[in-house]
């Protein structure tokens, strides 16, 4: 993780020079290289590694601990977890090359913005998300993007449960105050698609653990269908 800036922000990233960046913080930056010889073009980063193994614990623990309705893997460091076979034998390979944040932020901030750009490059390097569903006509080379609307939806989910495990845990009781302004500012962003993708994922959310599931669950089915699960 590297933390720069504003203006270092603006500077080496497109998404801080738009017009609706005033409420942007930070940045995980992935590529993804197709290889029809399936071989390796490009092996996970170090920060994507960090991430996901972060990330991979906090999913874990939910997991284990979904306590219901909320208001609104391996260790990532194998190559082959990265790999989306296709039938003729290629690869295709996701690197994230970096995930950054602004300078100064309170730790209760950051943390918030670290688990937000974790999930990005969560669902960078699943490979469920290359692959598809079985059966789907799926060519090869190109690239299945998730939807904005929906990518950030989960990703502000993610950074919402760190918010509401620190309040719940008491964890930085001096700091309540920020956590209880953070969630706000989550549940009413001023960006569409972070703000509206949020409420659709806190509802998916909400379904599936009404019905068993937990965090992982939504973020697999969102690799695989790029959408959210439709309402029951």
């Amino acid at each position: 993780v590297k933390l720069y800036s504003t203006q270092q922000m603006s500077t080496k990233f497109n998404s801080f020079k738009s017009a609706d960046s005033a409420d942007k913080y930070g940045v995980c930056c992935w590529s993804e290289v197709h290889s029809p010889l399936g071989v390796a073009a490009g092996l996970i980063g170090a920060a994507g590694q960090a991430a996901a193994r972060g990330l991979d614990k906090f999913v874990h623990k939910q997991r284990k601990s979904s306590k219901g309705k909320i208001a609104s893997n391996d260790d990532g460091g194998s190559s082959e977890r990265n790999v989306a076979r296709n039938p003729f034998g290629g690869g295709r390979f996701v690197s994230i090359s970096q995930i950054a944040a602004l300078k100064g932020l309170p730790k209760i901030f950051l943390g918030e913005i670290l688990a937000h750009e974790a999930t990005h490059a969560w669902l960078a390097l699943n490979p469920t998300r290359k692959e598809g569903v079985v059966g789907e006509n799926v060519h090869f080379g190109v690239v299945r993007r998730i939807p904005m609307l929906v990518e950030e939806g989960c990703c502000q989910l993610v950074a919402r449960l760190y918010l509401d495990r620190l309040q719940d845990d008491n964890t930085f009781p001096d700091d309540s105050l920020l956590i209880q302004y953070r969630l706000w500012a989550i549940e009413n962003h001023s960006i569409f698609e972070y703000g509206e993708g949020y409420k659709q994922a806190a509802i998916a959310y909400n379904q599936i653990v009404e019905n068993g599931g937990n965090l992982e669950d939504l973020l697999q089915y969102v690799s695989m269908h790029l959408s959210f699960p439709p309402h029951s």
